[in-house]
């Protein structure tokens, strides 16, 4: 039991209706976008083949996949929602857990310790695969149509320049610097849906439960929008495109996720181990 409680609460998490319901509305933005601004360029990649222009810089992937522009819908919608994908997972079950009793029976075979360790990873884990996975199948159908080639910021195609996180490598090695900026989402997105487990000591409602993480979300980009403070806001920052600027740092972003690590996990655990209310 003690070896295999990880391996549980990881397939509880993958398995759920949360799960499914989450991915259900991330592929479906994600292949909508396919559908609605990718396969369109289509039509301007056939006439830049017939009357080639040194001018212009045909339409490709970096600058149309779901991360890669931040104008349409999809993307807008993605990135906002971003937080509730996260969530709908397996963020609420350490409620449950607890108001079903379900917790004192795992607790009569393994330690709290372990059972909460094992919990906060499996919510951070798909809580950040939910939320990446559709970028990944975005960019993976835009790859497939649309060419790869390098970008070229002067055509002012792109919001990335050389101000912009890792933005000389967004030139030279673009996919690369999709691979890191995958990786800081999933990072932030699943820690953002931890936040759930430490609102589950103080409220009474698992929809509050799921909802509290995309409330905060929404409160840090309209306080950071008011203050004209775009180089911390979540929904700005975090997304490929870098929409904003002036741009964010990455030490600024990393210390976003250090931070938030920090306040999840320290409340979390801090409470966990030491609340006898279960």
């Amino acid at each position: 039991m003690r070896k295999s409680l990880f391996r549980i609460e990881m397939s509880r998490g993958l398995s759920s209706r949360g799960m499914r319901l989450s991915l259900l509305v991330g592929l479906l933005i994600a292949l909508t976008h396919i559908a609605m601004i990718v396969l369109p360029m289509l039509a301007y990649q056939d006439a830049y083949l017939q009357y080639p222009n040194k001018m212009l810089n045909p339409h490709n992937v970096f600058s149309k996949w779901m991360g890669g522009e931040s104008y349409s819908l999809q993307s807008y919608l993605f990135f906002l929602i971003a937080p509730i994908l996260a969530t709908l997972p397996f963020a609420d079950t350490f409620f449950t857990d607890r108001k079903s009793g379900y917790i004192k029976n795992i607790y009569t075979r393994v330690s709290k310790r372990r059972y909460l360790m094992s919990k906060y990873l499996a919510v951070f884990l798909c809580g950040g695969l939910a939320v990446v996975l559709p970028l990944v199948v975005n960019l993976g159908v835009t790859a497939v149509i649309l060419p790869s080639h390098l970008p070229e910021i002067v055509t002012s195609v792109y919001t990335i320049d050389a101000t912009a996180v890792l933005g000389d490598l967004f030139i030279t090695q673009p996919y690369l610097y999709i691979l890191i900026y995958l990786l800081l989402d999933f990072v932030f997105y699943g820690l953002l849906a931890t936040v759930a487990l430490d609102i589950s000591f103080v409220v009474e409602n698992r929809f509050v439960v799921l909802l509290t993480p995309f409330l905060l979300y929404l409160f840090l980009q309209a306080l950071t929008t008011l203050i004209r403070w775009q180089q911390v806001n979540p929904m700005v920052i975090y997304h490929p495109s870098q929409g904003m600027t002036p741009h964010s740092s990455l030490p600024i972003m990393l210390g976003i996720i250090a931070g938030l690590a920090l306040v999840t996990a320290g409340i979390y655990f801090a409470r966990g181990l030491h609340d006898d209310t279960y």
